[in-house]
């Protein structure tokens, strides 16, 4: 309950904290190691496939295309490569690091039972005093036995941990130095392997730009020209020249005698329906009368422009107006109808 002295050993906990750094060290040179073999297996599986799906492109009589075969030949013996690397990382650096941890975990444990041993010698420690104190003597005899064995136990473990957590951390630079060479040499007979492979493609691609991927051209046609983002008079060529056609067909159609006669039967038919009483289509008690009348009337396009809308309903209701007051509006001409070629398209 803490009632009690604690023993504090400062040289203990130095060599605790030494031993703790260094394990922590040990593992991340585990853990780094298998980052290796794993990103070397990513890299080559990827190198692998980059060089097939290049190679894909260029059919046999290209001029390249026996060192895109070599290319190919050369991803398979880097990712050969990398095996050997892999299988000399995991027998020379994980096995060894796996059984090197071995003695950090016993340690671990022996430092668990020195926890307890401290805490064993406290307690001793603290019943010789209250027997002492309250002059139980038989009792402080009892007491103090077991505060000596407890103090022997404790003192030769003490002993040994520190021993051998010193011993264990002055142990790192012989253990780390074959682990050192292994990265360094298996790294360099990789490199070295795989440089070999990729080198047979040096004379095909040594005569190629690799500058010129930088600046290459699009080869399709442009935004600005495209049908897909614009209306253009590219796009609708055909339909402009028809409207063209039509325009100038048109024309000669209005000079021939035909045109003439039709354009006087159109006047016609307007005079007559500017003759119809404009009320007549607008009194919604007189139904009768206005479907008769409506049946006489030739709903040509000309008459078209007669329909009813919300600004000829306002101006014929003036109309009504200025009529009940005995005053009339002059009679406009109509329009002639707008020329084919002004329509709009559709």
């Amino acid at each position: 309950m803490g009632a009690s002295e604690e023993t504090v050993d400062a040289e203990f906990n130095f060599e605790k904290e030494r031993f703790r750094q260094y394990y922590t060290q040990v593992k991340e040179m585990e853990r780094n190691s298998a980052r290796m073999m794993k990103a070397m297996k990513e890299f080559t599986e990827a190198q692998s496939a980059l060089f097939e799906s290049i190679s894909v492109v260029f059919p046999p009589e290209s001029n390249i295309y026996e060192a895109v075969l070599d290319g190919r030949m050369a991803a398979s013996e880097m990712d050969a490569a990398r095996v050997t690397l892999e299988q000399n990382i995991d027998t020379n650096i994980l096995k060894p690091i796996l059984r090197y941890k071995m003695q950090f975990k016993e340690m671990k444990g022996r430092m668990n039972s020195w926890e307890k041993k401290k805490v064993d010698l406290d307690r001793y420690k603290h019943d010789v005093k209250a027997h002492r104190k309250a002059g139980k003597d038989l009792k402080e005899q009892a007491a103090q036995q077991k505060l000596d064995l407890a103090t022997h136990n404790f003192d030769m473990l003490n002993q040994e941990i520190q021993h051998d957590l010193s011993k264990l951390y002055e142990d790192r630079i012989p253990f780390v130095e074959p682990l050192f060479a292994t990265v360094a040499t298996c790294g360099l007979e990789y490199y070295i392997a795989s440089t070999g492979a990729i080198s047979k493609t040096a004379s095909a691609v040594g005569r190629i730009d690799r500058a010129k991927s930088l600046s290459h051209p699009f080869v399709i046609t442009p935004k600005e020209d495209s049908a897909a983002y614009s209306v253009s008079s590219k796009s609708f060529a055909p339909r402009d020249n028809l409207m063209n056609i039509n325009s100038s067909s048109t024309q000669q159609y209005n000079n021939s005698p035909s045109s003439n006669n039709k354009m006087a039967l159109y006047q016609g038919e307007r005079a007559r329906s500017e003759s119809i009483p404009s009320d007549m289509y607008y009194k919604r008690d007189n139904t009768k009368a206005m479907m008769g009348s409506t049946q006489s009337i030739d709903l040509s396009s000309p008459l078209i422009e007669g329909l009813p809308s919300p600004i000829g309903i306002q101006k014929q209701k003036s109309e009504s107006a200025l009529r009940s007051q005995g005053k009339t509006l002059p009679d406009l001409p109509m329009p002639p109808p707008p020329p084919f070629e002004s329509l709009p398209t559709l």
